[in-house]
């Protein structure tokens, strides 16, 4: 796979004889420098194609290490050589399809194949001969039997994106066949690029089977490349939960780089929401999921005292705006209990997104002295935080 020190070794002499080019050379070397760059990024891309392979080995040297392990304890225990089949019900009604295989290696391609393998249907049995999976496609068992054997996943058993539906990672998640879902997902990801069609669709099916890594991938890609207008696009089509996704990440973007604006208030990711639900009245009940991934922390006083008049205007998100209210007024209770930052540091830190725009904190401590000093004179009681632990209790001001 080649030696990383010796192609290191290579790119800093290369890196240093480009910048004694760059400051002595006459005009006649400008070519010898734009091959030797070219060069360079050659060998930039070697050591990372490098990388990947090793990463790549190495995992398939643990797989295989745990299996020669499971396999050695599963003769040890006087069941490695012992058979199982499976057995699924025939297409159309048909003949049963049976697969049979070794209970030992069945044993390590996961917990709930252990299980299954050892104790049977409904987990009672005790080494039984035959398991049935009648919720199972046969041939996506194939397919997973196969790469639990081999490690590999062939091109044509990943289906396309925009395929209604894939039992395969299905299965995989079902029966915690982790490195399974990855490759299928790695795959079908790789033989397309990302649109935003796309995306919303490998966000769902990542929410579906647990595929960690595409799920942050395909909602990052939602996340930064925003629709010309708030009013069409594919977030509009996301499920609550896919959605939720999306608006939880820190690089949420909602307006493209050419319409100019780079920062947002976080009020305006609650009107995001409150389109959201008017696209999507069926499935209001579950707003509440989205409304969770608004930062009310970073609303400024002015907007968090203002809110019940806001309201007015977001009627689609209609029962969920006494959640929001709810919400709206922890928030309030919480900030005006904070200490500043300089009297004992016990401030809360801000989960900001990267294009976050704050309230001038000056004119914010001022908004925080007048109602505090307000509450005062009402006697209200809220959550203050106790100097010597940081925990929150209630006391009047």
């Amino acid at each position: 796979m080649g030696d990383h020190g010796a192609v290191d070794s290579l790119l800093e002499s290369l890196g240093a004889n480009m910048q004694r080019i760059v400051n002595y050379r006459p005009a006649a070397e400008d070519c010898l420098a734009v091959g030797l760059f070219g060069i360079r990024r050659a060998l930039v891309a070697e050591r990372a194609a490098q990388s990947v392979a090793l990463l790549a080995a190495q995992k398939e040297r643990d797989r295989l290490k745990s299996m020669i392990v499971g396999l050695h304890n599963a003769s040890v225990a006087g069941d490695g050589s012992d058979a199982l089949t499976f057995v699924f019900p025939g297409s159309g009604g048909g003949e049963e399809v049976r697969i049979t295989l070794c209970r030992a290696l069945v044993r390590q391609w996961s917990p709930a194949f252990d299980a299954l393998a050892r104790h049977g249907n409904g987990l009672q049995g005790s080494f039984p001969k035959e398991v049935r999976l009648d919720d199972v496609d046969p041939d996506a068992f194939r397919a997973a039997s196969d790469f639990m054997t081999s490690g590999q996943l062939a091109e044509d058993l990943v289906r396309p994106i925009d395929e209604g539906s894939h039992p395969l990672p299905e299965l995989a998640d079902r029966y915690d066949l982790r490195d399974l879902v990855d490759q299928y997902f790695d795959k079908m990801i790789k033989r397309e690029a990302l649109t935003e069609k796309s995306a919303a669709r490998v966000l769902e099916l990542a929410l579906h089977s647990n595929a960690n890594s595409s799920r942050d991938l395909a909602a990052a890609f939602l996340a930064s490349h925003p629709t010309s207008t708030l009013h069409s696009g594919a977030f509009f089509t996301l499920s609550p939960e896919a959605a939720s996704v999306v608006l939880s990440r820190d690089d949420l973007r909602l307006s493209p780089p050419r319409f100019g604006a780079k920062h947002y208030h976080e009020r305006e990711v609650l009107r995001l929401v409150d389109l959201w639900v008017e696209k999507n009245a069926a499935q209001v009940e579950k707003a509440g999921l989205l409304v969770k991934a608004v930062r009310l922390e970073l609303f400024s006083f002015a907007d968090l005292t203002s809110f019940q008049y806001e309201l007015g205007s977001l009627q689609a998100l209609g029962p969920v705006r006494a959640q929001l209210t709810s919400a709206t007024a922890s928030t309030l209770k919480r900030r005006l209990a904070l200490p500043l930052p300089a009297d004992d540091g016990l401030a809360e830190p801000l989960r900001k997104r990267k294009r976050t725009l704050l309230a001038d904190p000056v004119t914010e401590e001022i908004q925080r002295k007048i109602l505090r000093a307000t509450l005062d004179l009402c006697g209200a009681v809220f959550p203050a935080l106790d100097a010597a632990t940081g925990a929150q209790t209630e006391r009047s001001l």
